[in-house]
């Protein structure tokens, strides 16, 4: 169990050390080129990943739009979903909420859905 292993982990690597050094040193050996390896191959990937972001970056901005989509994709018959949860929220916050969503000129067509919660005494209230 957890013990046995904590007790050898401690004890095991002097004992290992005494009785065959030569084990011990392949051993620790072995891990430290294992954690080199492991570090040269997180910043190798790194290094690609950033190369990867730079060049997407780097195009014109032009470059995305003129790409290639697949046949029924229109992104103007998309539509929106904005989910409002809402527990006890006063009015004016729920409006000034709902108003934000209105005055936005990105999306075309928004879905706004207000989650009301059961408990909330003035949930039909507010809803309506």
């Amino acid at each position: 169990t957890i013990g046995v292993l904590s007790v050898w982990f401690y004890f095991g690597r002097i004992w290992l050390l005494l009785q065959a050094p030569e084990v011990a040193v392949a051993v620790v050996t072995i891990l430290m080129c294992y954690g080199i390896f492991r570090f040269w191959l997180m910043w190798g990937s790194c290094f690609h990943s950033m190369h990867l972001i730079r060049r997407s970056d780097s195009r014109e901005a032009s470059f995305w739009p003129s790409k290639k989509r697949p046949p029924g994709t229109d992104f103007f018959s998309v539509w929106h979903a904005v989910l409002v949860p809402n527990y006890k929220e006063p009015i004016e916050k729920l409006r000034q909420t709902l108003d934000t969503i209105a005055s936005q000129t990105i999306a075309h067509q928004v879905v706004v859905v207000m989650a009301m919660e059961s408990r909330d005494p003035k949930a039909v209230e507010t809803a309506t």
